[in-house]
């Protein structure tokens, strides 16, 4: 069975970013937050990933919105996004490209859009 989970940065400490990981929960005033081991955060909405069921090749959980490196000759770096046409995560190259995302265990994550956004202007 699969785990549907989401992660988000918390919003209770503005200095410090601290990813929370739990399930997805939207209220009435449009605030989100994460349920975790019993306790709720409020996470900023637009940090909000989903976990994509998969693992890098170090055990490491893939979220929507993560960079990969790719040692399968696929692909290179790519972005896990949703994509509509395959009603599934994949991956976006830089040359945008759209794979599926089933070689997870060649790759590895190497950062994430809001931690490392520089990654989108790598070339």
């Amino acid at each position: 069975m699969r785990d549907y989970l989401f992660r988000g940065i918390g919003t209770d400490n503005e200095k410090i970013w601290i990813w929370r990981i739990g399930s997805l929960l939207i209220h009435k005033n449009k605030t989100v937050a994460t349920w975790e081991n019993d306790t709720g955060y409020f996470v900023n909405p637009k940090t909000v990933g989903q976990y994509t069921g998969k693992k890098d090749n170090k055990g490491v959980m893939i979220f929507a919105g993560d960079f990969l490196l790719d040692g399968s000759g696929l692909y290179t770096m790519a972005q896990v996004v949703w994509n509509e046409g395959m009603l599934a995560l994949g991956v976006l190259t830089r040359g945008k490209k759209m794979y599926p995302l089933f070689s997870e265990r060649n790759c590895v994550i190497i950062g994430n859009i809001h931690d490392n956004p520089e990654l989108l202007e790598a070339e």
